[in-house]
């Protein structure tokens, strides 16, 4: 659930996603918020949701996802119930454009990282690897 009003937004926004067609449904949602706080860079922060949220529920079934907004930057957790990996040592392997940089026979090949890469300030794992931490400046 959110709670918005125009102009008036109470952060942090917490969305617990249990499958694809529960993101399905928030999308338009998400991309009405994210016309009020960051108009000009809607379409790229849509992409790194987009990206985070499905690694984190082919990884773990379900995640929650945060935002918060700390004066021109949307700070973004997105956090999943799988057993995590090691994204710090995989995203320092992966360029910030559209490659394949590795394949590991779990069908990953680092495209998804490489595309948060590209469009955040930060893309940051927690030591277990199953929750994320992207910066995005939405100015």
């Amino acid at each position: 659930t959110m709670k918005t009003q125009i102009g008036n937004i109470h952060y942090p926004l917490v969305f617990d996603i249990q499958s694809q067609q529960a993101i399905q449904i928030l999308r338009p949602q998400l991309k009405q918020l994210l016309i009020e706080i960051a108009p000009t860079k809607v379409g790229c922060i849509e992409v790194v949701l987009n990206e985070a949220v499905n690694n984190g529920l082919r990884a773990g079934g379900s995640v929650v996802m945060t935002l918060r907004r700390r004066g021109d930057k949307l700070i973004v957790r997105v956090k999943d119930q799988g057993p995590g990996f090691d994204g710090n040592a995989k995203l320092k392997r992966v360029g910030s454009d559209l490659y394949c940089y590795f394949d590991d026979n779990s069908g990953d090949c680092g495209r998804g990282l490489g595309i948060m890469k590209a469009f955040c300030n930060l893309v940051l794992y927690n030591r277990t690897g199953n929750e994320v931490l992207l910066i995005m400046e939405i100015k």
